[in-house]
């Protein structure tokens, strides 16, 4: 005996017609109609005496419209209960950003999702390489860019940020600001190495790809931004790792006309019939972070002014 059945059996003795019924059931007559009938067949009984208006009681549906009412109010309280429990999570939560986009950016909203749910222990790596969720254990992945195995995933875009070229104000000053992309490819630049293919990652601007001169090399985002700042040449960061030397002058943003598209930030788990609830909860609580973080690291393209 489903539980929609007898909901649509007990509204149509309390309503004492199937048109009133629906009404407050929110479908149509037919299928509280077909409801009830499915009820009588699965218990082999008589509920209701029909006629062309209205409906009454047999004997055996008044004594379960009484038992109903009861039991509806049981399931309704167990219901409440399991979403309560859902809520208590307990567990633990396995979760793997990529190395600078996970410190500066994640750490703020997973450890507000955590405080949220005190019972819940949750497992945070740093990691640049492309992990296997399923054979690693891993609930929930952040990635950038594009994603090449997707098809065993469920991804759900996070937020958008916009990488930068910048430079020291001290090595602008000695170099002078470039004005297009002929300076920027004859100018000391500091490109990013990928360390587990072993390959320097090329600049993707908005013309394409720009073959500028690697004079420093380095395998951390971090270390990038420290050199830019310190003067070594000009860098192309994700605002979100270089975002206070932005703010303080520490860097300076140039050429924004070059600046490539935005890129997106993506949640991705694993793709399986029953969604743990921690994982849905989780990525939901992540969505409400996302307006404020996308702001956040969405810089304008407008002219920046540039020394005459």
């Amino acid at each position: 005996m489903t539980p929609a059945y007898l909901h649509a059996f007990v509204q149509v003795a309390r309503s004492g017609n199937f048109t009133a019924a629906s009404e407050v059931l929110g479908v149509s007559v037919s299928s509280v109609s077909k409801s009830v009938i499915r009820l009588e067949k699965e218990l082999g009984i008589k509920l209701l005496h029909r006629t062309t208006r209205n409906v009454s009681l047999t004997g055996d549906g008044q004594r379960l419209y009484e038992k109903g009412l009861v039991l509806l109010e049981q399931f309704r309280q167990l219901r409440e209960e399991m979403i309560q429990g859902q809520a208590q999570l307990n567990g633990v939560l396995r979760l793997n950003f990529p190395a600078t986009l996970g410190r500066n950016v994640m750490i703020e909203p997973v450890t507000k999702f955590v405080a949220q749910h005190p019972q819940l222990k949750t497992e945070v790596r740093f990691d640049d390489r492309l992990v296997d969720l399923a054979e690693e254990g891993v609930d929930v992945v952040a990635r950038t860019g594009r994603l090449s195995d997707s098809t065993s995933l469920i991804v759900t875009r996070f937020f958008t940020y916009q990488s930068v070229l910048c430079a020291s104000p001290s090595f602008l000053s000695q170099h002078g600001m470039p004005r297009d992309q002929f300076d920027l490819e004859h100018a000391a630049c500091i490109h990013f190495q990928v360390r587990s293919r072993g390959k320097v990652r090329p600049w993707h601007l908005r013309t394409g790809s720009c073959l500028t001169p690697a004079r420093y090399v380095f395998e951390d985002l971090t270390a990038i931004c420290k050199a830019a700042e310190a003067g070594a040449g000009i860098a192309l960061l994700p605002s979100w790792s270089c975002l206070e030397e932005l703010n303080s002058g520490r860097l300076v943003e140039i050429l924004p006309q070059l600046w490539p598209e935005p890129t997106p930030v993506w949640l991705a788990y694993h793709d399986r019939r029953y969604i743990a609830p921690k994982i849905r909860l989780f990525i939901e609580s992540m969505k409400g972070f996302a307006e404020e973080i996308g702001s956040r690291y969405m810089r304008s393209r407008a002219d920046l002014s540039l020394p005459s």
